[in-house]
């Protein structure tokens, strides 16, 4: 049951993430002293449209036992558990 939850979310991509936040720094390489510039974005999603997209995800493993039934809804709470406490989600509570 791991490998095909694993499997499919391997396979699956997510959609609806914008940028919210752009930082540049400004550092001095230590060998050569020379300046180097960076820039970083900060992306987000909403968290009702990550669930949705986790769940729609989720339902595409099948289980084909009582013991495998058991396992899925194990890992799916694991995953739904994950996927709402992920680094950066937007979203109202």
């Amino acid at each position: 049951m791991a490998k095909k939850v694993t499997g499919v979310v391997s396979q699956t991509s997510f959609s609806g993430f914008s940028r919210l936040k752009t930082f540049w720094t400004q550092v001095q390489r230590p060998t050569d002293g020379k300046l180097e510039y960076n820039m970083y974005a900060l992306y987000g999603i909403d968290k009702q449209i990550l669930l949705k997209q986790v769940d729609s995800m989720l339902k595409q493993v099948k289980a084909e036992s009582p013991e495998e039934e058991e396992a899925l809804e194990d890992m799916e709470r694991l995953v739904r558990a994950s996927a709402a406490k992920v680094g950066v989600v937007v979203g109202r509570n």
